[in-house]
């Protein structure tokens, strides 16, 4: 944390001298089970604007309406023309550009599940690269935006799409390796943009980087492209480095320096990170867009872009994420980030809401341990089972490897040290009780959005309730089992029940309808197991079991953690 307020602090000194970046943006997924209702949208617009953006896209990979394709957005809360139009209208009048932002090789997981897909498919998510019919889908597209929206912009991402060579993909004479297909593909979309008048197309640079490099990874730094491969890459293009989890400004320049091998000032894109998340990890966020910042001012980028993304669900509290655009919008200004007296009072009037409090609220995905993901997870906290204690996120719990001795694992503790099973850092249960004492600061903040405090009081219930299960089944404290199923869990249910009331509520004053199904379905399935929970003490308690079994169980680590990711995850 240290590290990060100090590269802050440097950054702000640098860039308090210079020019601002002529296009600051923002990108709002609206794929992921939520889709923003364009009054509320044009809110956020409108916030956003005042706190300095000057662009934004809508990430629709399947969420808009395509004539002739009926299944194209279908019971996903699909936008139509005439609705893109209006919000395209709004921004115009408040001096804010609108970009197209679609999906034209990979991440098509949501259309590609109908029938109606499967000649244009290859695999599960990817497009069919050399296909008529998938270039007379892609062109559907463009249509569509260039009619809603039009300018020479557009994203075009293609990334993350490992397998559009494999399968059903033919390959021409003549090529010989992935980046030969790609280019082919690329070309072939690139024309199809320049048709429908899109002439500075934009793509993810790891769909580049990956054909490109030795390993077919994207971060790395000795990635540049050869005079041949930069010539064979559209000249209109703009490559996007997108990186969401480098802290090091070093390696940021690398990677800027990579991008601009194939093209010339490649945009800049930072994540706020609300994935994975009903609030934002404000310490990766601020980390992470302070180094890409410090690299993008060195190397001269123009545009830097913001992503909102909403992975499993999209289930992060959108009025939370304001907090983090505007501390980002302010590093990007070469201001501070710090709840100042004027950043208290600015945000207030943009958004109503207490930029003091929301900062406090950061709080609540501090990191005890520095590597990703780390275990401080409110989703995991709220959705562990009450009967299986930890279960739920003890892929966070390893012993460190030999190669990592001597590293700092105290919070891998966090659910087993003493508590249950072998204890393997006796300072596990202080990191439980630190981050308890946090979530209790929280529940009384001012100024936050419903959702948020109902999220927080509901989380401080349950952590304490976990602690105290756990620990008084081990001593068998008849006391302090009755306790808790006389009180303490009738209590966690009424927050967990106001919990579910309030974020329905914002959800529906926010957003379409379709995808919160997934989220209903979650909240409800975790009061029926803390009832269950109440239900199992009880009959012990009675007398009318011998034991209960799931809090016999001793918890084991879920999997290794290995360099490709956690076994099981």
């Amino acid at each position: 944390m240290k590290k990060t307020l100090l590269l802050m602090a440097m950054m702000g000194a640098v860039c308090a001298a210079r020019a601002e970046f002529k296009t600051l943006g923002v990108m709002i997924d609206v794929s992921r089970g939520r889709v923003l209702k364009v009054d509320y949208l044009k809110t956020r617009l409108e916030r956003m604007r005042k706190m300095g953006y000057n662009l934004f896209m809508l990430y629709t990979e399947d969420t808009f309406r395509l004539e002739g394709e009926p299944k194209w957005g279908y019971m996903r809360g699909g936008y139509t023309v005439e609705e893109m139009k209006d919000v395209k209208a709004f921004a115009d009048r408040i001096g804010m550009e609108m970009m197209p932002c679609i999906e034209t090789l990979g991440h098509l997981e949501q259309p590609f599940r109908w029938a109606e897909y499967a000649d244009v498919r290859n695999g599960p998510a990817t497009i069919l690269v050399g296909d008529e019919k998938a270039y007379a889908l892609i062109d559907k597209m463009l249509a569509f935006w260039q009619e809603a929206v039009g300018g020479a912009r557009i994203h075009l991402n293609m990334d993350e799409a490992g397998g559009f060579a494999g399968g059903k993909c033919k390959w021409l004479p003549g090529e010989k390796t992935r980046f030969d297909v790609f280019v082919r593909h690329l070309n072939r979309v690139n024309a199809l943009c320049a048709k429908r008048g899109f002439t500075e197309p934009w793509i993810a640079g790891d769909a580049a980087y990956r054909v490109a490099s030795k390993t077919g990874e994207y971060y790395e730094l000795d990635t540049l492209a050869t005079p041949e491969l930069r010539a064979r890459i559209p000249q209109n293009l703009r490559l996007v480095y997108w990186d969401y989890y480098h802290d090091d400004p070093a390696h940021c320049e690398g990677m800027i320096d990579g991008h601009a091998s194939f093209r010339a000032d490649p945009i800049v894109s930072c994540g706020i990170q609300n994935w994975f998340h009903f609030l934002v990890d404000r310490e990766k966020t601020l980390a992470t867009t302070a180094a890409m910042l410090a690299a993008a001012r060195k190397k001269g980028c123009s545009t830097v872009t913001f992503t909102l993304w909403g992975d499993d669900g999209a289930y992060g509290i959108p009025e939370v994420d304001e907090e983090c655009l505007f501390a980002c919008a302010e590093l990007a200004a070469g201001r501070t980030a710090e709840p100042t007296e004027e950043n208290c009072r600015r945000f207030r009037e943009i958004t109503g809401h207490d930029y003091r409090s929301l900062v406090k609220l950061g709080e609540v995905t501090r990191h005890y341990a520095d590597e990703w993901p780390d275990m401080i997870h409110e989703p995991a906290m709220l959705y562990d089972d009450p009967l299986y204690c930890g279960n739920f996120r003890n892929y966070l719990v390893r012993k460190p490897s030999e190669s990592q001795a001597g590293r700092d694992y105290a919070a891998r503790g966090y659910y087993v040290s003493r508590l249950r099973g072998e204890a393997w850092r006796d300072d596990g249960a202080r990191v439980m009780e630190d981050h308890l004492r946090i979530l209790r600061e929280c529940s009384d903040l001012k100024g936050i959005p419903a959702p948020a405090t109902a999220l927080v009081r509901t989380l401080a219930a349950k952590v304490a309730y976990e602690r105290d299960v756990l620990a008084a089944w081990k001593s068998k404290d008849r006391a302090v089992l009755a306790r808790l199923a006389e009180k303490d869990l009738p209590e966690l249910i009424r927050r967990m029940r106001t919990f579910d009331e309030v974020f329905r509520a914002d959800w529906y004053r926010t957003s379409q309808p379709f995808g919160y199904e997934r989220i209903q379905k979650r909240n409800a399935a975790q009061l029926a197991r803390l009832e269950e929970a109440k239900r199992r003490l009880g009959d012990w308690l009675a007398g009318q079991v011998k034991t209960i079994e799931e809090l016999d169980e001793t918890l084991r680590p879920f999997g290794l953690f290995q360099e490709n990711g956690v076994i099981g995850w």
